[in-house]
């Protein structure tokens, strides 16, 4: 989910809706405290980070740039992503 279509203009234009509802669906079940809600874009970045690693250890660059890319559209984004 975190890569699909992000560098897709019309698809990344789509990721912020798709992000507030996947959070919205989420607290159907469980609310967030207010201190964990401005986290979870922390927590996609974290996961990318991750991502990354994982893909340096294998020595993959191509999945490693498209890693890059997508830290810096999260970066970029931010405020549309903050809930």
């Amino acid at each position: 989910m975190l890569i699909d279509g992000f560098e897709d203009s019309e698809k990344g234009q789509l990721w912020p809706a798709l992000y507030r509802s996947m959070v919205r669906g989420y607290e159907e079940f469980c609310l967030l405290a207010a201190l964990e809600r401005p986290a979870i874009s922390g927590m996609f970045v974290a996961i990318e980070l991750i991502f990354t690693a994982f893909w340096l250890d294998r020595c993959n660059e191509d999945a490693v740039r498209q890693c890059e890319r997508l830290l810096y559209w999260l970066a970029a984004n931010r405020d549309a992503l903050t809930i």
